[in-house]
């Protein structure tokens, strides 16, 4: 089983049912799956290849679930960077794991921008919000770095929102944690879907989740 599969699973049961509350905004599984497809077409269709990094870069919301989940949808690998990473540590990060596709905001880029220029491997840039042309400067100094950059309504709006075909299995990477790099370089912690499912399911198990159940997550 898939990490992913999860989510398709809960959207075929209870599609309007609330999946998410963040602010003053509510979303059902139906909007964040179908939301996540296409988001995953899209990913095929910039040239994302199985078992290649998505940098989602932005502070939890409706948009980063639906980008983790579009990346495995994609058979991608996801890595959530806390948006206060700046600098060569971001650098180092997005280098180091050859990271395809950033997912992040406007001000969150803005205030990047150079170091995210100097990462080769870094293709494309889906903006959560704002406009491309509120980039200005630092828009032009992205595409003369030759990233691409895309926004993100846009994409939902250009591709379909059918389940996309996934070669991937259980053993193969879900998501890269990187540690805080505190004593030295951060460093990328490996986690299979198996891992993760194993750990969901433990935690629903010994904390007895019922589907009504509510679970509030600051950080």
């Amino acid at each position: 089983m898939l990490l992913d599969q999860i989510l398709e699973r809960s959207a075929q049961r209870h599609p309007e049912k609330e999946a998410l509350i963040c602010s003053d905004r509510r979303a059902s599984y139906a909007e964040i799956n179908t939301g996540a497809n296409a988001l995953a077409h899209a990913f095929r269709a910039l040239g994302l290849l199985r078992q290649e990094r998505v940098a989602i870069y932005f502070d939890n919301s409706i948009e980063t679930v639906q980008g983790i989940f579009a990346t495995m949808k994609a058979a991608g690998i996801f890595l959530v960077i806390n948006p206060q990473v700046r600098g060569q540590k971001l650098s180092f990060i997005l280098k180091d794991c050859n990271v395809r596709i950033l997912l992040t905001g406007i001000h969150n880029l803005v205030a990047v921008a150079p170091a995210v220029a100097a990462c080769p491997d870094l293709r494309h840039i889906v903006l959560f919000d704002g406009t491309l042309e509120a980039l200005s400067i630092h828009g032009e100094l992205l595409s003369a770095a030759k990233k691409s950059l895309h926004l993100l309504q846009d994409l939902l709006k250009s591709y379909p929102q059918s389940t996309p075909p996934n070669p991937n299995i259980s053993l193969d990477l879900a998501s890269l944690i990187y540690t805080s790099g505190s004593t030295s370089q951060p460093k990328g912690v490996m986690l299979t879907h198996l891992n993760m499912i194993t750990a969901v399911t433990s935690l629903t198990t010994y904390l007895c989740n019922e589907p009504d159940d509510i679970i509030l997550s600051p950080l």
